[in-house]
Parts: C-alpha cells; structure tokens; sequence
C-alpha cells in the first residue's frame, strides 16, 4: 500500500555520491554554479530592495548578505529562496514541470553552513533532491500546472525535503512525517506570474522546509503517507487519481543524468526562449526595418499562451512573460539581457508598437492533448511583402543545443560582474565548477567578498 512514499524513502536514505552518474554530477555543478550567479545578480533588482528594507527591522546593517551569512536560518533559506528565482533567469526542467534548482539549493545553503558540509554531500542532496521532484512531478506536475499550480513550489518543496532528509540523515518515519507536513504547505499560483510574488513563493517554500526539519526533528508528527487513500496528493491538488508510476524510476533512471536542466540564455520565461532564438536565427539572415515590419506571428505549443498572459505588457515582470515584449525587444534592440527587463525599457514608444504586431497561435501539431512538453516554436516575420521563417526545436541552453564551457563563464561573469570583484570572478567559478574537492566554507569565503 505504502509502495511510492517507501521507494522515495529508501532512494533518500540509500543513495550515495558513488551512486550518481558522471554526467549527472556533471549537470548538478553547473547547475549549482548557474543558480547561485542568478542569485547574486538579483540583489540589484527592486524585489532585493524591498526585501531588504524588510530586513533592516530586524538586522542592524539589514545587508541581504548580512541576513545569510549572518542572520537566522529560516531568514537566510527564505532570503536564498527569494534570490533565486526573482530574476527568472534560473534552470528549467519539463519533466519536472518547474524549476528545480531554486527549490532545492537554498536549504542546501543553509543546512551547508550550519553543518560545514562537503562539496559532494552538497551535490548529493541536490542530486537526491532533483530525482524526487523530478518523478513527483512527472506523476502529477502538468495536471497540477494546467491547473494554475506554480509546481515550482507546490512540487518542488518535495524535492526540498527529500535534498535536507538525505542531508540530515533522518530515518524513515521521519522522512514519512516530513513529506506529510510539507503537503500542507505545498503551495504558489501562477496567477501571480508577472509580480513581484512569484519569487516569493520559494522564499516560502524555503523557510517552511527549514522549519518542517526543526519540527518533525522535535518529534512534530504528520500523516506518514502522502500518496495512499484516502485523499493522495494527486487527488487533493488536480482532482483526479494520476498515474504515480514514475516514482518507481528513483535510483533506476536518473533524470539529472538523461536530461538535466535548460540553462537559460535570456532572463525570462522559458517559453519564450524557442521563439526568441527563432527571431534572431531570421535577424541573422535578414535585416528587418521595423518601419516595414507588418506582423510577426509566434506559432507554439499549447500551453505557450496560457503562461504568456500579458500580451500589453508594460512593467519589467509583465514583460518577462509576454511573448509580445520578448520579440519587440528583441527585434529593437538585437538581444535580450538583464537589462532588457525595466519599466522604462518596456514602455518605449517604438517597442510598444511593435508588440501590437506579435500574435501568437497555437501549432496543430502542438494543440491541447498532444505531448505536454512544448516541442518547437515556429516565428514568422513579415515585411515589406516578404515573409521570412525559423523553427527552433531546442533553444540555446537546452541539454540538446548545451552551452559551452566560454558561454557557461560568460553568463556567470554578466551576473557577478555587479557585487563581486572583477579579478576573483574566475577564481569563483572554478570553485564551484569544482565543488566536489571543496566545502561549504570555500563558497562562504566567496560570498564574504561580495559588496
């Protein structure tokens, strides 16, 4: 009866480094390295401002910094969790139906400073953690999210606890608990897509997994099976029974190691991306005057729209999803950055009027009850009577079409460049491309760095 909860117990308690494919470490490094430059770039955002006003209160210097190195640990894996996904410029995973990383290495941090763990127990938490989130989310995720569920959070804190269990060495009754509080927490909206909300909800999700620990630890209990009658998880959050077999996988296939994680190139929604790559593809062969622009058409994948909900778009987080804003920008300006996304970047009068010329339509090969997954997005551009097209199936970043080792430095580089020292930004990277020979203490020295 017990069968999926008793699976991801003993994959949680039973998994070692030794265990994790080579590619997967592979994949978790970068991944580790990726997050925590996003994360650091974020503190230049609004968001971190408002933040850190918050702080001040309760911090005499009331750094964010302050608050991580320093600060209370349900305050720091709050602040860590925010950090990582105000930006949307973190790792995706389909299967998963979110963003994995954000989930899973805030807690890591956290528990990493107060425990001085090792770079290969860092790795393998989040290793245990992405297999867990990953199965769960294959079994209910896309239900969840066709449903307005932002599994980011409300899948994600899974893969959280699962990351902190297998850290903290818990034992099975306690993993069992701590699954079962985390299922009243489980929580986030993609309603609130486009706000300054969104990243909050793993702030949330963050310090509620730290709190979870400090009780199931003290002997708080809870329903010691999320996934048996009455009222499974699948049942409680889509209203339906869904097919939970891909649990089965854990240990057997590792999705870190098949498929991994998106990197992503621009810091804005991942359904985006596919089109963006296709405009520039017809940008680099053709030139386009925008005073001749007649439209340009977005064909996608069924569910591109339903995220994509702000086609008049006119603050910076509107902007990052709306497929309208990306391709203006991205028409006007021949690149989408960090600093593509402001209020005031968005409101120029040329880019709002060529966002009244993006429309997007769903593909036919795509249409609501094909694959789940957006497989490819097709961009036509029209102008001055010609009309020029790109389909992109895997855009740059995607496990298919990877970033290279300059392009991995690169983006690190364009987002510490702003709070660390120029001439340790190599030195940085190469420690956390090589985190299995370091431990937690050499990431806090880097931090300590920072401005």
């Amino acid at each position: 009866m017990n069968q999926h909860m008793n699976q991801i117990v003993r994959f949680i308690q039973c998994t070692s480094y030794e265990d994790i494919p080579d590619k997967a470490i592979k994949n978790a490094k970068q991944a580790f390295t990726d997050t925590l430059a996003v994360s650091i770039a974020a503190l230049e955002t609004e968001n971190a401002d408002i933040l850190h006003e918050v702080f001040l209160e309760y911090y005499d210097n009331g750094s964010m910094l302050s608050v991580i190195q320093r600060g209370r640990k349900d305050d720091a894996a709050f602040v860590w969790g925010a950090l990582t996904h105000i930006l949307d410029f973190d790792d995706v995973n389909f299967t998963f139906q979110g963003h994995p990383s954000v989930a899973l290495i805030p807690i890591i941090m956290v528990l990493g400073k107060e425990k001085n763990l090792t770079g290969k127990q860092m790795l393998l938490a989040y290793a245990v953690g992405f297999e867990v989130q990953a199965r769960i989310g294959e079994a209910i995720g896309s239900e969840q999210y066709n449903l307005g569920n932002h599994t980011t959070s409300t899948v994600g804190i899974f893969g959280a606890i699962a990351a902190a269990c297998n850290i903290l060495r818990f034992n099975e009754l306690q993993i069992k608990h701590t699954f079962g509080m985390a299922s009243s927490l489980a929580a986030g909206s993609r309603k609130n897509f486009g706000t300054k909300t969104k990243p909050l909800h793993v702030g949330f999700l963050s310090r509620n997994v730290y709190w979870i620990l400090k009780l199931v630890e003290k002997g708080i209990d809870a329903t010691d099976d999320i996934f048996n009658e009455p009222i499974p998880i699948d049942l409680l959050t889509t209203g339906q029974h869904l097919n939970k077999q891909p649990i089965k996988k854990l240990g057997e296939t590792w999705e870190l190691e098949t498929f991994g994680v998106i990197t992503k190139k621009y810091p804005c929604c991942a359904y985006t991306h596919r089109s963006i790559d296709a405009l520039f593809n017809i940008q680099a062969d053709h030139e386009i005057e925008l005073d001749k622009l007649e439209k340009i058409e977005a064909i996608v994948h069924y569910k591109v729209p339903a995220v994509l909900i702000y086609p008049k778009a006119s603050t910076a987080l509107e902007g990052k999803f709306s497929m309208q804003y990306c391709l203006a920008a991205a028409l006007t300006d021949s690149g989408v950055n960090l600093d593509t996304f402001t209020d005031e970047m968005i409101n120029r009068e040329n880019v709002q009027k060529v966002m009244r010329k993006v429309q997007m339509s769903i593909d036919p090969a795509q249409k609501a009850g094909t694959n789940p997954k957006e497989q490819a997005a097709t961009i036509k551009v029209y102008v001055n009577g010609e009309v020029y097209t790109s389909t992109v199936c895997y855009p740059k970043g995607h496990p298919v079409n990877p970033f290279n080792d300059e392009e991995m430095f690169l983006k690190f580089k364009s987002c510490v460049q702003y709070a660390y020292p120029t001439d340790r930004i190599q030195a940085f990277y190469n420690d956390l491309m090589q985190i299995e020979e370091m431990d937690y203490q050499v990431i806090a020295e880097h931090i300590n760095e920072m401005n």
